[in-house]
C-alpha cells in the first residue's frame, strides 16, 4: 500500500504535453537572451554564433530530474556533446519562493555533487527565458544549430512511462545532434515533453 502511494505522488507530479504545444516553430531563429550563469556572470545566447547549443530547462529536485542525474543519464550526455564543440546552457526556471529555487550557492553543490558536464548553469528565475521559449516542464530540451536557428524541442528521449521501458529506447538528443554533426536530415523536430511542471 504504501508504494502504491509513493507512486501516486510520483505520477501526480509529471505531465505529458501534446505536440500542439509551441510557442516556436522548428526552424524559427532561436530568440536571444541573457541570463546570469552561476558563479560566472551574464552570458548570452548570441555568444555562441557558429555552434551547436542545448538548452535544458532542469531541476534536480523533481523525480524525472532525478531520474536523468542519479543515473548519470544527464551527465554522459553533456559532457559527450561538449567535448565535441557544443555549447550546452542548463536553466532553472525556478521562481525563488519556490523550495527548488537554486542560488548560487547551490548551483555550486549541484554542479560539483552531480558532477554536470554544462558548459553553464544559468539563472532564469524570473521566468523571462521559459516563458519566451515555452518551456514547460523539467526537462525540457530545445536544439539551436550554428546559424542560429531551432532545430529540435521536446523530450530527451520517448521513456514517458517512469516504471516501464518502452519497447525501443530513442533518445532524441542524440539523433539530432549526431544527425546534425554528420550533416545529415535532422529526422525529428519536435516530441511531446513528459515532467514536472515548471515552477514559475
Amino acid at each position: 500500500m504504501k508504494n502504491l502511494f509513493f507512486i501516486a505522488i510520483a505520477l501526480s507530479s509529471l505531465t505529458l504535453f501534446s505536440t500542439t504545444a509551441v510557442a516556436l516553430e522548428t526552424g524559427v531563429q532561436a530568440p536571444n537572451f541573457t541570463l546570469n550563469a552561476f558563479n560566472v556572470g551574464p552570458i548570452s545566447l548570441s555568444d555562441f554564433v557558429g555552434k551547436y547549443v542545448v538548452l535544458e530547462w532542469f531541476n534536480p529536485y523533481c523525480p524525472t530530474g532525478r531520474k536523468y542525474y542519479q543515473n548519470n543519464l544527464m551527465q554522459q550526455l553533456q559532457k559527450d556533446y561538449v567535448l565535441k564543440g557544443i555549447v550546452w546552457l542548463t536553466i532553472s526556471s525556478t521562481n525563488k519562493q519556490n523550495d527548488d529555487y537554486i542560488d548560487d550557492g547551490r548551483a555550486k553543490y549541484l554542479v560539483k555533487g552531480k558532477k554536470m558536464g554544462s558548459t553553464y548553469v544559468l539563472d532564469d528565475s524570473e521566468g523571462i527565458v521559459g516563458k519566451l521559449y515555452n518551456a514547460r516542464t523539467t526537462p525540457h530540451i530545445f536544439i539551436i544549430d550554428p546559424k542560429g536557428r531551432l532545430i529540435y524541442q521536446g523530450a530527451v528521449d520517448n521513456d514517458w512511462d517512469m516504471f516501464e521501458k518502452p519497447t525501443e529506447e530513442q533518445n532524441f538528443v542524440r539523433l539530432v545532434l549526431d544527425s546534425a554533426l554528420s550533416k545529415k536530415r535532422v529526422p525529428v523536430g519536435h516530441t511531446p515533453v513528459y515532467g514536472c511542471h515548471i515552477k514559475y
